[in-house]
């Protein structure tokens, strides 16, 4: 099986990728899972602390907005997260950490390589890629 075409969701997708390498997602404290977790599942615009209209998910930066959706994924199954974040290379110190993957080095290494270090076959690697690729889709209505 060849890799597949490219499409606008892999474009987003790097760029989720590159906002993470900077600095994104590493720290919830303003981002959008990041409110949602500190008003209790309401975020609001405030005009000097009054309050105002809910605001919704679709004005936060799709980057921000694919990160929601992978961790909201990874709270289902978090295989299929950690298969994206590995794919895209997006947030990998997390995965590399908390599934203590010796030696890991995301440059430079194919699908094969990445199924090892998850502990499964290529088959099931690229399931959950699948998997995953459809959430965010789905999450973002593309």
């Amino acid at each position: 099986m060849g890799r597949r075409a490219a499409n606008d969701l892999d474009d987003l997708l790097e760029r989720w990728a590159r906002w993470c390498l900077q600095g994104g997602g590493a720290g919830f404290s303003t981002s959008l899972l990041g409110l949602l977790i500190d008003n209790g599942g309401i975020v609001s615009r405030s005009s000097g602390g009054t309050g105002g209209e809910p605001m919704c998910a679709q004005s936060y930066p799709l980057e921000e907005r694919i990160e929601y959706a992978v961790v909201a994924l990874a709270h289902e199954d978090l295989l299929t997260a950690d298969v994206l974040r590995l794919e895209y290379n997006a947030g990998v110190a997390r995965v590399v950490s908390r599934r203590k993957l010796r030696g890991y080095d995301h440059r430079n290494i194919g699908q094969l390589q990445k199924a090892h270090a998850l502990g499964v076959g290529v088959a099931t690697y690229r399931r959950r890629l699948a998997k995953g690729r459809a959430q965010i889709e789905a999450t973002l209505a593309l």
